[in-house]
C-alpha cells in the first residue's frame, strides 16, 4: 500500500509503494477511500490518494451487436495480507454492471447471485472480469461495473469502473432485382443478377423440387410443385 521497506523520508508526490518512511504507527480513511498514515519518526502525516480505475470506452458498434473490442479486461487485484472477501447481493449481482454492458461466465473473479455464497480472493492474488458492449438501444450509453467487497476491512465497499460506448441504427439492406423479361425456370440451384445495397452477392437456391421463379410486383416468388408460392429471401 506504501513505503518501499527502506526507512527514511523521501517520495512525496511519487508513486505510494516507491516512498520511505520512518516509523507508520496508524492510519486512517477519508470518505473518498484516500488513505492518512502517521509517519512519526518523520513527524508528518503521510497521504496515500487512491487513483479512480481507468474508464472503459467501447468502440462503436450496431444495436443488439458486440462491439469489435468486446471484451475488455477489469484486473481486482489483492495487495492486503488478507483474504478479500466479495459479498453477496442482497438483489441482482455482484458485480452489479449496467444496461447494456454484460460480465462474461469466462470470468475468473466471482459473480455472485442472491442465492451464492460469498467468493474470497486470496491475498497477493488478483482476477479478471471480462465486461462487453452489446446495446440494446440506440445512442450514447454510460454506465459502470461496481464490485462489492470488504475493502480494508469495511464491509459494503465498492470499487467501480466507468463504462462507455455508442450504438448505431442497424444498416437497412435492400435488394434491387432487375426487371425479367420472362421468367426463370431452374431444376436446381440458381444465382440471380441482383444487387445488395452493402455490396454482397445475392444467392437463392432451390432445395427440392421444380420451380419457376418470378417478380411481381417488386416481390421476388418461387413457384413450386402443386402451385405452391413463397416468397423468397436470401442472406445480404
Amino acid at each position: 500500500m506504501a513505503g518501499n521497506g527502506t526507512g527514511g523520508f523521501s517520495g512525496d508526490d511519487g508513486a505510494a509503494t516507491s516512498a520511505e518512511l520512518n516509523g507508520d504507527h496508524a492510519l486512517t480513511l477519508d470518505n473518498t477511500g484516500d488513505i492518512y498514515l502517521t509517519d512519526s519518526g518523520n513527524e508528518r502525516i503521510r497521504k496515500v490518494t487512491v487513483t479512480a480505475a481507468a474508464p472503459f470506452a467501447f468502440a462503436n458498434t450496431y444495436v443488439y451487436s458486440p462491439s469489435a473490442d468486446s471484451p475488455k479486461t477489469e484486473t481486482i487485484a489483492n495487495i492486503g495480507n488478507a483474504a478479500l472477501t466479495f459479498e453477496v447481493p442482497g438483489v441482482g449481482t455482484n458485480p452489479s454492471v449496467s444496461s447494456g454492458f454484460s460480465i462474461s461466465n469466462s470470468s475468473t473473479c466471482p459473480l455472485l447471485s442472491t442465492l451464492s455464497s460469498a467468493g474470497t480472493l486470496g491475498a497477493g492474488a488478483s482476477c479478471t472480469d471480462l465486461i462487453s458492449f452489446t446495446p440494446q438501444v440506440v445512442g450514447t450509453i454510460g454506465g459502470s461495473a461496481i464490485t462489492t467487497d470488504n475493502t480494508l476491512n469495511v464491509a459494503n465497499s465498492t470499487q467501480s469502473v466507468g463504462l462507455s460506448g455508442t450504438s448505431l441504427p442497424l444498416l437497412i439492406k435492400t435488394i434491387t432485382f432487375p426487371q425479367p423479361t420472362t421468367p426463370v425456370t431452374v431444376d436446381s440451384t440458381a444465382t440471380l443478377g441482383a444487387i445488395a445495397s452493402n455490396g454482397d452477392p445475392v444467392t437463392y437456391s432451390i432445395t427440392s423440387g421444380a420451380a419457376t421463379i418470378q417478380r411481381v410486383d417488386d416481390h421476388l416468388y418461387q413457384y413450386g410443385d402443386g402451385d405452391d408460392c413463397g416468397e423468397l429471401s436470401g442472406d445480404l
